[in-house]
Formats: C-alpha cells, sequence, structure tokens
C-alpha cells in the first residue's frame, strides 16, 4: 500500500519523467554508495556498487569505504586519492581521506585532509571542524593542540548535537592542563549523554577556578541549573 501510495504521488509530480540534473544524479550515487558501504553489508554493498547504473566516482568512493570498513586501509586509501583526484573540489571525498588516515595512526596527514574538506566546504559543516580537531590532537605537539581546541570549538557552535567532540575538547584542555576548561566540557558532554549529577559535580568542580560571571563560569552554572524540560 505504501509502494502504490508514494508511486501514484511520484507521478503525480511535474518532474516525473524529467532527466535528472546532472549534478544533482552525482550527489544522489554518491549518497547510495555511502549508504550501501555503511549499512548494507558488505555483499549488498558489492551488488549496489556494482551497478552500472551509479557513477564510477561514486562506485570508488562505496568500494574506498568497504574496503576502509571490513579490509585495510591499505586497500581503502588508494581508492579514496583516485577518487578525489578525480574530483578535487568534492569535500566528502577528502573527508574520508581524513578519515582513512586518522584510523590508520596519520594523524598529521589526516589533518591536511580534513582541512581540505572544510576548506572546500559550502555548508560549514560541525561535524568536518570536529573531525579537523580530532586529527589535529592526534598530531601531537601543543601548537596542534590549540589548533585542535579552536577547530573543536567552532565545530560544537555550528553542531551542538556532535556530543563526541565535547569528550575531545576535554581531552585538548587536559593536555595544556587547563583543568577547569576541561572540567567545563566534561560536564557540558556529561549532560548532553544523560548524566545530570555528574554534569553538575564537574561543572561545580571547574567553577571553582573560573572569575565569578566571566564565560565559563556563566557556562558551568547553565550547568548546574539545568533542568529538563
Amino acid at each position: 500500500a505504501r509502494v502504490r501510495f508514494l508511486s501514484s504521488t511520484l507521478k503525480k509530480s511535474k518532474y516525473y519523467g524529467k532527466k535528472t540534473n546532472a549534478s544533482l544524479q552525482k550527489r544522489h550515487d554518491m549518497v547510495r554508495a555511502k549508504i550501501a558501504a555503511y549499512l548494507g553489508g558488505t555483499r549488498y554493498a558489492q551488488s549496489v556498487l556494482g551497478s552500472k547504473k551509479l557513477s564510477s566516482e561514486a562506485r570508488l568512493y562505496g568500494r574506498a569505504i568497504v574496503a576502509h570498513l571490513y579490509g585495510s586501509p591499505k586497500k581503502a586509501l588508494p581508492l579514496i586519492q583516485k577518487a578525489s583526484k578525480r574530483n578535487p573540489k568534492n569535500a566528502y571525498l577528502h573527508e574520508m581521506r581524513g578519515e582513512i588516515l586518522l584510523r590508520s595512526g596519520k594523524g598529521k596527514k589526516a589533518a591536511k585532509a580534513y582541512a581540505k574538506a572544510v576548506k572546500l566546504d559550502d555548508y560549514r559543516s560541525g561535524f568536518l571542524r570536529i573531525e579537523l580537531g580530532h586529527a589535529l590532537l592526534e598530531s601531537g605537539g601543543k601548537k596542534n593542540v590549540k589548533a585542535a581546541i579552536k577547530q573543536l570549538k567552532k565545530g560544537l557552535a555550528r553542531d551542538k548535537t556532535a556530543i563526541g567532540g565535547y569528550q575531545l575538547l576535554a581531552r585538548a584542555y587536559g593536555e595544556l592542563n587547563d583543568v577547569p576548561n576541561a572540567l567545563l566540557a566534561s560536564a557540558k558532554y556529561a549532560l548532553r549523554i544523560g548524566k545530570r549529577a555528574q554534569a553538575r559535580d564537574y561543572a561545580k568542580r571547574a567553577q571553582k577556578d573560573f572569575k565569578r560571571g566571566s564565560p565559563g563560569w556563566l557556562q558551568a552554572q547553565d550547568v548546574i541549573q539545568y533542568k529538563k524540560k
């Protein structure tokens, strides 16, 4: 019944039977490839990615993700590099290259890939900056940690639902021995995963080292006074 309803609704559309815009079709192919690779398992993914209906770029992208998830980075990296060379302005090809490099323990190379993705991303996605922050953190060194904090804060400002960013932020502040800000980030993370008592504890500890009325103090106070709606 649902299929019949959708089919009849589709046929009423003024776009029914019209050729899809080539750019939009490419984007759709990339989404299909990513979903198939992440959610369908290897057999389903291979059946989708073997289809000639998908663009060659989308097939490469999907094969790289499958290799990354179920095989090895050594097999995945050449595939995603080939795809990104074909379309060097696609932010999400560079993002996937960054993810593969990061999981391979190559933080500095991953950071470069993510930085390129952030630069090319027209939508200013928060999660890309958070991933860049993660890669910078894994790169080591005080300079990279400070840069990581900057990117993580920007990413979380854009996307507060990316709660893993708060964990990374707490770790980054911890590496700089900035205890109050590390506690504040931990409080925000705990609050967002439903551990309100733990969040209040972290916030109270953080507040002791912030000047009363300062931004950090006020943010800690917000956590302490938070009431679920």
